[in-house]
This record gives C-alpha cells, sequence and structure tokens, in this order.
C-alpha cells in the first residue's frame, strides 16, 4: 500500500469510495436516507472542490483506491487545521489504512504548523479517532446539530507560548487582553516595568522570515499598533521593543517595555536587570491587573477603531 497524492484524475474512484462507505459503514449508525442526502454532497466535483483548498491524500493498493483523507485551514486559519474526509472501503477497514492515512495527515505541513487540529467524526469513526489521540473538544461528548462529535487535538510540543495560548483559547489566562489577527496581546506576568506588554505570535514560528508574507506583514502592522495603544495607555518617555523567543522551538513574541526615566540603575536595555524582571514581588494583584488590562484594552480599542476610519 502507498499514500500519495490526490490527482484531479482520482475524483470519480474517491467519490465512489466515500459513497461505498457510507453506506456500508456508516448506516450502522445513521438512518439511512440521512446517508443518502449526505452522499449528494460527496460526488466527484465535490471532491475536486474539497481538494482544491486542501492537501488531500489516496491510499492505493495494486492500482486501486482504497482510502482518502485531506487536511486544510479550519475556517481560514493559520494555527488551526482540520481533518476531512477520511474514508477506508469497508473490505479494507481493520487493515491499518486508516492510520496510514492520519500518520500521513500529520506530517503535512497544515498539521505541522497548527497549534490545534480538530476533526468532524462519525459515530461510527469515534472510537478510531480517540485511538489515535483525539479527543472531545473542550469536553463536549455529545453529538452536535449535524450527528457529528467535534474532536481536537493539541500538538504537544512542549512550548510555553503555545501553552499560553491554549490557556486564552479556554478563557483561563488572567493576563489577556484581546485578540488580534495575528495574535495575542497580554499583559506582562511581572511589572518591573509599568506597562510592560507581550504580544504572542499564532503561529509557531522561530524567525520572521519563517512566516507567510501576508501574516508576516500583517503581524508586525499588528505589532505597531499594540506598541502604539501601550503608548497611548502608559505615557513612556520611549518605548522598547523586542523579538525574542520560548519554549521548545522558541516561538517567536513581542516584549514591549514603556520605558521612563530612571527605571534602571543605569541607562540601557531593560535585560539589564536579570531576575528582577521576574521577581514575583512585581506580580500585579488582581486589582492592578484589571486596571492594566482596562487602560490597554481601550487604548487598543482607540487604535483599531482609528485604523479602521483611515482603511
Amino acid at each position: 500500500m502507498t499514500i500519495r497524492s490526490f490527482e484531479p484524475a482520482d475524483a470519480p474512484a474517491v467519490s465512489a469510495l466515500i459513497c461505498t462507505a457510507m453506506r456500508v459503514s456508516n448506516t450502522r449508525d445513521y438512518p439511512e436516507a440521512l446517508m443518502e442526502e449526505a452522499i449528494q454532497h460527496q460526488q466527484p466535483q465535490n471532491v475536486l472542490d474539497r481538494a482544491a483548498w486542501t492537501h488531500f491524500y489516496v491510499a492505493e493498493e495494486s492500482g486501486r483506491i482504497i482510502g482518502c483523507g485531506a487536511i486544510g485551514p479550519y475556517w481560514g486559519k493559520t494555527d488551526e487545521s482540520s481533518l476531512f474526509s477520511i474514508f477506508v472501503l469497508p473490505e479494507c477497514q481493520g487493515q491499518g489504512v486508516g492510520r496510514r492515512i492520519i500518520e500521513t495527515l500529520e506530517q503535512d505541513e497544515y498539521f505541522l504548523r497548527a497549534r490545534r487540529v480538530e476533526i468532524p467524526a462519525s459515530i461510527t469513526g469515534l472510537p478510531f479517532y480517540l485511538k489515535m489521540g483525539y479527543a472531545h473538544k473542550r469536553g463536549m461528548e455529545a453529538l452536535d446539530d449535524e450527528g457529528i462529535y467535534r474532536l481536537e487535538k493539541f500538538r504537544d510540543n512542549g512550548c510555553l507560548v503555545c501553552q499560553r495560548i491554549n490557556q486564552i483559547e479556554c478563557g483561563e489566562n488572567p493576563y489577556f487582553v484581546r485578540e488580534l489577527e495575528t495574535g495575542y496581546v497580554v499583559i506582562g506576568d511581572q511589572q518591573r516595568i509599568p506597562g510592560y506588554t507581550v504580544f504572542l505570535c499564532k503561529q509557531h514560528a522561530t524567525e520572521l522570515h519563517h512566516l507567510e508574507p501576508g501574516f508576516r506583514d500583517r503581524f508586525l502592522h499588528e505589532m505597531a499598533l499594540v506598541a502604539e495603544a501601550v503608548y497611548a495607555a502608559f505615557g513612556p518617555d520611549k518605548l522598547n521593543y523586542s523579538l525574542l523567543g520560548a519554549g521548545r522551538g522558541l516561538h517567536m513574541h513581542w516584549h514591549i517595555h514603556p520605558r521612563r526615566a530612571g527605571d534602571t540603575p543605569s541607562p540601557g536595555p531593560v535585560w539589564q536587570l536579570g531576575s528582577e524582571l521576574s521577581d514575583p514581588k512585581y506580580t500585579p494583584t488582581p486589582q492592578e491587573l484589571a486596571r492594566l488590562k482596562a487602560r490597554l484594552a481601550a487604548a487598543l480599542e482607540a487604535v483599531l477603531q482609528k485604523e479602521k476610519q483611515e482603511n
């Protein structure tokens, strides 16, 4: 068995494979009429349309397509992806074909660039995806209105920044201020330099030149917008900017420090303070944190509204 990229000429065979799997396998768990309705959206043209915006693969044995699967962006996001159209011919199920397809998809660039990967799972496919390490999205084990389970997998890359972002998405990061198109604005954990703000890149990347040009340009532009808001909110003498990396793989993020005369023992970068920058005594109280977040959020809203009016 080989796994290869989908070719347009494969569309009829892939469509027939999907329709057969749905009629034979999925009708064990769903009404036959419902499956026949769903099959109307799995015709060759539908397959071609999906292959146009995903990376689509087929499993082939002796010249016969026996399985398929695809991966693409999750609602256009660059840091989240989704799996689609994972089917295996009924007579080939239980022979490791599905596992090989998942393993191939998890080596694709759409998977490797993502922090989170989602899959809409049928009742039939649920046990298989759970074995492959996918879990119920946000712990919700109920079927949705479409009769499917929403599963997800977070890439455990040991990255501290990715962990912080996951906390934001779960509503568990108290320092979170606002989500922008390319990153997340947060108040710094310790406030040795009052107003210290961090802008976390949504993509797990080490260098600016590793980002796609359009995303990179927007990331830099939004960093400037965040900096303008920090300046307006905290009234420094000068802003300092540092693009650093943290965690396994060095996930880039901006440190924005509002500087004031005399805030360090001698003129120069804040890094001369060493461990003093992360001293727990500079951790803001919940009340102080709320005030910092409110000031920055209001200033950022004003900056974004100004940009919207100018454009």
